[in-house]
């Protein structure tokens, strides 16, 4: 038991985890903390290609069941393309739940990638790999347009990040 100022602000308990402010209860335990890296990768859904990157940066934190993702993303100043269809972001360091909800959304930052919408954003590709996500361009006016993977250029940017709950609640 960790105490400051004589109240109780951690408990290590016997059940495998630590717990706060005077919790006791084994299934409120945080047991479960991990930093790490990942290397994102881009491809086309139909036709992966080949797409040389200058910079592939992921981290991520996880603290029991909820996942934080950030990466950065540029493309090489040369690249061999040859993808088709839309693209997608995989790599990610755990998979997508099976049979949860698919409703991560985030908005993401660019650098010359050519898209229609005013902004883009990524979306867990439900129909995919369990750790993939897609780009999908949103209009001004509400509509939803995947981004064809040939919207990748050299030199182009992505960077976002994301969460999700590994667990289904």
């Amino acid at each position: 038991i960790i105490n400051v100022n004589a109240s109780e602000c951690a408990r290590f308990i016997s059940e495998g985890g630590i717990t706060f402010n005077g919790d006791t209860a084994a299934a409120n335990a945080l047991n479960d903390y991990e930093e790490g890296t990942f290397t994102p990768v881009i491809d086309g859904s139909t036709t992966s290609g080949t797409y040389e990157l200058a910079a592939a940066v992921g981290r991520y934190t996880r603290v029991g069941g909820l996942l934080h993702v950030e990466y950065l993303i540029t493309t090489a100043s040369s690249i061999s393309a040859g993808g088709a269809g839309y693209l997608r972001l995989s790599g990610l360091p755990f998979a997508y739940p099976t049979g949860a909800a698919k409703n991560v959304q985030t908005t993401v930052l660019t650098g010359g990638v050519g898209f229609t919408g005013g902004y883009l954003m990524s979306v867990h590709d439900s129909s995919g790999s369990a750790d993939t996500m897609f780009f999908s361009g949103i209009g001004n006016d509400g509509s939803n347009n995947t981004v064809a993977v040939g919207a990748i250029g050299v030199n182009d940017t992505l960077r976002g990040s994301f969460s999700y709950m590994l667990n289904n609640p």
